[in-house]
């Protein structure tokens, strides 16, 4: 356990990799004018910059290495994908809202044979709370004579269930004597927020809830959907394999369910989410997609030192939206406000994922909808792959150079990136841009405490999509992730 916490210790090293980074001394990362950028956009293509151009002279693999003080960059014959066509456009966006339309088919997937509705009141009372106390004491009890235990174990069990106490006891003050708890039904019309910010839409059934947020452009917050099914939580196997390798007690118990016992194939929950995005009218393509653990979420087993238990297997699909078949870059690891700078983010990336099983969608999250409001060219001058890779190479040592990391690219794509208007934060430009997608990992090694032995370690600082890098195509510029310019 103590491997465990020391894993998780050192990913504060995720901080140095998303926020303070050190940046070339003459900084390629600038905040340019919209006006200067949408000339050159708008400017006829020079010769040998269109898409057909710099289709022909992209090479189909990349790769590179640096090695630093204690750190590495590295790409291993990684795919260079580029788009169809012979023209690459851009565009002008804002922040999107949900229809009525899209809640509607949204809803109507998710409850297509009953009405959801809404809930108010607690349903657990003075004796739930009291039988919960008096089951909570017998296995407080029962811990304390545990003689199969070690004591640091017992000591932990007891600890855990003495806070369960507390929490029930605390509950216990304000519960009522009797269910106040109430359901109304509720259909897919969503309801308008008293200041006009915009419309919502919070529903739940027996086993799950949908929430719906279509906001505004002036509202500090974005549109989001949400659909969960209750009690359910997700782990990557490679957590499982970090955690049970240790043989020490892990928080999840990775023995119940086999991987191999699923039935759902990878092209069959492909399909599952692909139909549902078709059905919402959201044009998306697959980035990446991976196995992981379904385990039942009860915090109060692991308060009491228990094992939360594998209840089977999910696919996790992560997808790109896509704008005249060129797909929208997004980066799962910038989402996240920089305060100790003047433009924190205000207007996060598009994250579309899924979780998938046997049964269905499990899981549903769209972040940050994009709307396309007018087509500002529909050919663009672009950089060239060489020119691009030559900015990322003089910039990743110097980008990533954070101790005891390991930095990887995973793929190299000329896409579209959403820059933001200057003065603005929810109106801006989609661009071509030339993006590395990668990994980022802290390799270390731990002693066991027991044995004496060193084991390496190597922790995942970054989860799908990653951008490590994006360079904008139309000028050569280096986007900022966190501020979006």
């Amino acid at each position: 356990m103590k491997r465990i916490l020391a894993a998780l210790l050192f990913s504060g090293l995720l901080v140095g990799l998303t926020g303070c980074q050190a940046t070339p001394e003459e900084s390629m990362v600038t905040q340019k004018s919209t006006s200067s950028l949408v000339s050159a956009a708008l400017a006829e293509p020079a010769e040998g910059t269109t898409l057909a151009d710099i289709r022909a002279a992209a090479p189909e693999q990349y790769s590179y290495a640096y090695e630093g003080d204690g750190f590495t960059v590295t790409a291993d014959n990684v795919s260079v994908n580029l788009p169809e066509g012979d023209t690459i456009s851009a565009y002008y966006v804002e922040a999107g809202k949900l229809s009525q339309e899209q809640a509607d088919a949204i809803y109507d997937w998710f409850y297509p044979d009953e009405e959801a509705y809404t809930s108010e009141g607690t349903a657990e009372t003075k004796s739930h709370y009291e039988q919960k106390i008096l089951e909570t004491q017998q296995l407080l009890a029962l811990a304390q004579d545990d003689t199969s235990l070690t004591e640091e174990e017992r000591a932990e069990k007891v600890a855990g269930y003495e806070y369960l106490l507390e929490l029930y006891q605390a509950a216990l003050q304000d519960a009522p004597e009797d269910s106040t708890y109430t359901e109304t039904s509720k259909d897919a019309t969503l309801t308008e927020f008293d200041d006009g910010s915009g419309s919502y839409l919070d529903v739940e059934a027996e086993d799950s809830t949908l929430s719906i947020y279509s906001m505004n452009q002036d509202n500090s917050f974005a549109s989001t959907v949400t659909y969960t099914t209750t009690g359910l939580g997700y782990v990557s196997l490679d957590s499982l394999d970090a955690t049970s390798a240790s043989g020490e007690s892990a928080y999840i118990n990775p023995n119940r369910y086999a991987v191999e016992d699923m039935t759902l194939t990878q092209a069959g929950a492909e399909a599952i989410a692909e139909e549902f995005l078709t059905a919402i009218g959201l044009d998306a393509e697959l980035y990446s997609a991976e196995i992981r653990a379904v385990y039942l979420n009860d915090s109060s087993i692991l308060a009491a030192g228990g094992q939360l238990e594998i209840t089977g297997y999910a696919y996790y699909l992560t997808y790109l939206r896509t704008v005249d078949g060129v797909r929208v870059a997004s980066s799962a690891l910038s989402n996240g406000l920089d305060e100790s700078e003047d433009e924190a983010v205000t207007w996060i990336w598009e994250e579309i994922e899924f979780y998938v099983d046997e049964t269905g969608i499990l899981q549903f999250e769209w972040q940050t909808p994009l709307a396309v409001t007018e087509v500002l060219s529909d050919n663009v001058g672009i950089l060239t792959f060489a020119e691009a890779a030559e900015t990322f190479e003089s910039y990743a040592p110097l980008q990533f150079d954070t101790a005891n990391t390991a930095t990887e690219v995973t793929l190299v794509e000329l896409g579209l990136i959403r820059v933001r208007d200057s003065g603005s934060e929810r109106t801006g430009e989609l661009v071509p841009a030339w993006i590395f997608y990668g990994r980022q990992d802290a390799v270390y090694t731990s002693t066991d405490s027991e044995t004496g032995e060193t084991v390496p370690y190597i922790s995942t600082l970054s989860r799908d999509p990653n951008v490590l890098l994006a360079v904008n195509a139309v000028d050569g510029s280096v986007i900022n992730l966190t501020a979006g310019y």
